[in-house]
């Protein structure tokens, strides 16, 4: 992440870093280009939500859950996740894994809700915090999964 705190541009979506590349629109269905960092040992829990997202690994490896299993990916790999599909990532690396995401306009608008600007000392998850993102994501109708359906899984929150 070297260098991000100087880009007001980017935000911290609890975890990851993400900045839109492309246009932007108002309509919700739109496409919608996402410059994307997982910096290292952070995780992405499984969730879900009617967004299509494919991924694209621009640099660094990391594991993106969908389809029942784990999928390993370095740079050139590719991950395509359909709307309402369960998926969770995670950097398991020492580095960042950097990615492109196409999504919807929709996700974007779930991104600048929930994020803030990058800032050299990321904080841990507040509670005030988590009771944002669950309004937020119950208000755009995404599901977020149980801590017991992310041990399933392999992930402890």
């Amino acid at each position: 992440m070297n260098g991000l705190k100087d880009k007001p541009d980017w935000i911290d979506v609890l975890g990851p870093q993400v900045q839109v590349i492309s246009s932007t629109t108002a309509s919700a269905s739109d496409y919608c280009v996402i410059d994307a960092i997982i910096p290292p040992g952070v995780i992405i829990p499984l969730h879900s939500h009617d967004d299509r997202e494919t991924f694209y690994v621009l640099s660094g490896a990391a594991e993106g859950f969908c389809g029942g299993r784990w999928h390993g990916l370095e740079a050139g790999g590719i991950l395509d996740i359909m709307g309402g599909e369960q998926h969770a990532w995670r950097n398991t690396s020492s580095e960042d894994a950097h990615l492109l995401l196409v999504t919807t306009m929709r996700m974007k608008q779930f991104f600048d809700e929930i994020g803030k600007p990058v800032s050299e000392e990321p904080a841990p998850l507040s509670p005030d915090a988590l009771r944002h993102l669950l309004e937020v994501a119950e208000r755009f109708g995404y599901r977020l999964s149980t801590p017991q359906e992310n041990l399933a899984i392999g992930i402890s929150l």
